[in-house]
């Protein structure tokens, strides 16, 4: 008796593991949220990169007022430390519609033109609506030998 009321517990844990995996299961692999109002996203292709490989850094505009900057989404690189690394600096003035997104390569060079070590890297970008209001995200990665 005992045998067969353990099989039916198994079976039930077993069957809500699975339901509940599937429930809190995010089927959409950028992870990326929509809101009223303005916002950016920030994401890149993977999150671990081999050293000297260009990383693909990805702005989207997650909002629903188009976004505005003079500088490369201010994209800045950063080691967790918070000293900075790179900073994509002016660029012809930008405007980013809702939906819509900007592909940045950055080759891990730092702003004086070496080459960043292995490490974790923070990637942060923003844009400004046309009320002035800022929104910023950041994304970190990894760099391995």
């Amino acid at each position: 008796m005992s045998q067969k009321v353990l099989a039916v517990f198994m079976s039930v844990g077993a069957a809500s593991g699975l339901v509940a995996g599937l429930i809190l299961l995010n089927l959409d692999n950028n992870g990326l949220t929509y809101v009223e109002g303005a916002s950016i996203s920030v994401t890149t292709d993977k999150n671990d990169y081999k050293r000297g490989e260009p990383i693909q850094v990805r702005v989207i505009n997650t909002g629903t007022m188009p976004l505005e900057t003079s500088k490369q989404w201010n994209l800045r690189i950063t080691g967790l430390s918070g000293m900075l690394m790179y900073d994509a600096g002016e660029r012809a003035y930008n405007v980013l519609s809702p939906g819509l997104d900007d592909t940045i390569v950055w080759n891990q060079t730092k702003n004086d033109g070496n080459v960043v070590l292995e490490g974790l890297y923070r990637i942060s970008v923003e844009g400004t609506d046309a009320g002035g209001f800022t929104v910023q995200d950041w994304i970190t990665v990894s760099i391995w030998k």
